[in-house]
């Protein structure tokens, strides 16, 4: 039984719901019958409940919040165990994540870091795999009477001397390397989390340990300008090393050319704080339809909400496009802008007034950030 393609706007909405129902019993999974109304059953309430934990705070935020107290991740272990021929490949990332969770003994800390690269590289097919499971279940039948089969420990693979840190795992990162079996979803449409995590899961199938995957990670975040050539240390890019050309594209698709350099001359860094007229969105649209770029139209109430939800995604830049509704006295979201270019992503906030845009760069002067505003209209 196949599920239909999710949007993000409806993962949000499954977020949502799942919410609702859980709060509607006080946060107890064991109390799920009294949810029925709300979600169509335990199976789909348990996944979506993962999905909905690990999408908004990481799989460290489902087990410090005390959601796995009550075994449920136990029993997603035993529905993915059963239903394993669905999605092999994220089945075995699931399973591998509710072993961490049960060998942790509630202590986040004690987690893989490498869990959460796995889960995000592919939320939406984490979604769906869950949703498919849930399609499957009996209605009638209790899930908490399953129980889990774990697997044996991994045999650890060993890194090499040479240039290549694990020349035997391939993965596919550009077309030349579809023929792969661990390979870009979609290699059009490139984004941090996609190529960290699509390598982190070719290490992690290959046997690498957690303390490898985890010094992979670190240089991942901290040559990210250069995570072609940090991939190709690490893997077999595309099964035969890679090149130049190759490399550079991954740069280019992941740091595009800057498409505001003619407004702002000075700017060096792609990522920064820009204030532009309400009436230059058409012209952003335009110089940005080939990078990732999120536009959020919520006025200042709704909009931190929607900025942690946007930077989930981790886009190359977002747009701001009710920056109109924002008053000097909205300091926690010029906060949450501030840290997001500090982070590496371009804000772009429409129609600031000229108080709230004063307000605006005493918050980033504190880190000696700037609030760009176009000399020429």
């Amino acid at each position: 039984m196949s599920t239909p393609l999710m949007t993000e706007d409806e993962v949000e909405n499954l977020s949502q719901a799942t919410a609702d129902a859980l709060a509607k019993v006080d946060y107890d999974i064991t109390r799920w019958r009294e949810a029925g109304a709300v979600s169509p059953g335990v199976v789909a309430l348990l996944y979506a409940w993962f999905s909905n934990e690990v999408y908004r705070n990481g799989v460290s935020g489902w087990v410090s919040n005390g959601y796995t107290k009550h075994g449920e991740h136990r029993v997603l272990a035993a529905l993915t165990r059963m239903h394993a021929e669905l999605d092999p490949d994220m089945a075995s990332v699931l399973l591998e994540t509710f072993h961490a969770v049960e060998r942790c003994n509630g202590e986040p800390g004690a987690l893989p870091r490498h869990l959460d690269a796995l889960l995000w590289e592919r939320p939406m097919k984490r979604v769906r795999f869950g949703l498919s499971v849930a399609a499957r279940w009996d209605a009638e039948s209790d899930p908490f009477t399953l129980t889990p089969q774990w697997d044996p420990p991994r045999s650890v693979l060993a890194p090499t001397e040479g240039p290549v840190r694990y020349p035997s795992v391939a993965v596919g990162l550009t077309p030349r390397g579809e023929q792969l079996d661990v390979r870009m979803e979609d290699f059009d449409s490139f984004d941090f989390l996609s190529v960290m995590g699509v390598v982190t899961r070719g290490l992690w199938r290959a046997g690498a340990s957690d303390e490898e995957l985890a010094r992979f990670l670190d240089e991942a975040k901290d040559e990210r300008k250069r995570l072609g050539e940090v991939c190709a240390r690490w893997i077999s890019f595309d099964g035969d090393g890679g090149d130049a050309a190759r490399l550079q594209r991954i740069h280019d698709t992941l740091h595009p050319p800057d498409p505001l350099l003619a407004w702002f001359p000075e700017v060096k860094e792609w990522h920064g704080l820009f204030c532009l007229p309400k009436d230059f969105v058409d012209r952003i649209r335009q110089r940005m339809k080939d990078t990732s770029y999120d536009e959020l139209e919520q006025p200042a109430a709704g909009l931190l909400d929607a900025l942690r939800s946007s930077l989930r995604w981790d886009p190359d830049a977002i747009g701001v496009l009710q920056g109109a509704s924002l008053s000097p006295s909205d300091g926690d979201v010029f906060e949450m802008l501030l840290q997001a270019s500090l982070t590496g992503h371009r804000m772009i906030i429409f129609g600031l007034s000229d108080a709230a845009r004063q307000a605006f760069q005493v918050h980033a002067s504190r880190f000696q950030q700037v609030v760009y505003v176009p000399s020429l209209a």
